[in-house]
């Protein structure tokens, strides 16, 4: 999928496959092309964190 305008909220949801370190590039990625909030959801642990636009520190919510 290409963004061709930043959006408000990007939803990631890891797969058995992806490393969080992926994830969490993938996610400072889509901020730098001005997506304001990202939302990096692991179904495993039943937990998520959220990345901020004028933050890079990430907030986890269970």
């Amino acid at each position: 999928m290409y963004l061709l305008s930043p959006k408000v909220l990007v939803v990631e949801i890891l797969s058995p496959d992806d490393s969080y370190s992926d994830t969490k590039a993938r996610a400072a990625d889509y901020r730098d092309m001005g997506v304001h909030t990202v939302c990096i959801i692991d179904p495993k642990t039943r937990s998520g964190q959220w990345c901020v636009k004028e933050s890079m520190d990430l907030g986890t919510y269970p």
